[in-house]
């Protein structure tokens, strides 16, 4: 053997276990969770639901539509049993853009801008004109608290690598869950309303995980909200009077289907 075909066996030895590496690894990649894994993933997000009754959070969201932007302050209050949410957005100077209730299985919004009161049963896709595609309990509770959910009888299974998908009865998809090598939730995507959360800077605080940073993104139209929240407080007690609209004077209300 010449002293290149020597220098060429070589190089080949030196580089055989790093390619039979590179052969290896894309399959481990895209293998589905295992069992253990998604029984984790499971007991971590029922025991996170649990741990929160109450919060509020305080912050600013951008929202986003094609080449329209809007900044605001906002802060929100709620409570999971009952089902109660409180938004109030406000301009970076002061004033008042919108409040939003839920309560009682109805929905009243306060347009400042408007003059106007929207009164509607919820869910509902009224709340399109403010936050990205139809939003109902569970994809309203996720975004605000800052952890997915799952309703408690959810059929699951792992489909793709990193990945949990979730089924109603009749064996349709309904929800996608997307996580990072460590198993941190990144992406909840609701198929009816087609609409994606994308968690993003976690904090814990007392045993409780939540997602400092939040996005809503609706696949459609391409809305997009991001909620930065600067304070977020846990299981407080939330005053009755909180979940109150006070509606102005010479304000007109509007009835939605």
């Amino acid at each position: 053997m010449t002293e290149r075909g020597i220098r060429f066996f070589l190089f080949l030895m030196l580089i055989a276990p790093f390619a039979g590496c590179a052969a290896v690894a894309p399959s481990l990649v895209q293998k589905p969770l295992s069992d253990a894994q998604i029984e984790t993933i499971l007991s971590r997000i029922h025991e996170q639901d649990e741990r929160v009754f109450s919060f509020y959070r305080m912050g600013r969201v951008l929202a986003k539509q094609r080449l329209w932007e809007q900044e605001a302050h906002v802060l929100i209050a709620g409570t999971k049993a009952p089902f109660r949410m409180k938004v109030e957005l406000t301009h970076p100077w002061g004033q008042p853009i919108a409040h939003i209730l839920i309560l009682d299985k109805r929905l009243e919004v306060l347009s400042y801008g408007e003059k106007t009161i929207y009164v509607s049963p919820f869910p509902t896709k009224a709340l399109s004109r403010f936050f990205p595609g139809w939003l109902n309990e569970d994809l309203i509770w996720a975004a605000f608290r800052g952890y997915p959910n799952l309703p408690p009888d959810a059929r699951v299974a792992s489909l793709k690598a990193l990945q949990i998908n979730v089924f109603n009865e009749k064996g349709n998809e309904i929800e996608t869950l997307r996580f990072s090598q460590g198993l941190q939730p990144e992406e909840m995507f609701f198929q009816e309303a087609g609409v994606s959360l994308l968690f993003s800077d976690f904090r814990e605080e007392m045993g409780i995980r939540y997602a400092q940073r939040v996005r809503m993104r609706h696949e459609e139209d391409g809305k997009n909200l991001t909620l930065d929240s600067g304070k977020v407080v846990f299981n407080k007690t939330i005053p009755p009077q909180v979940f109150v609209l006070e509606k102005p004077r010479g304000f007109k209300t509007v009835y939605l289907d």
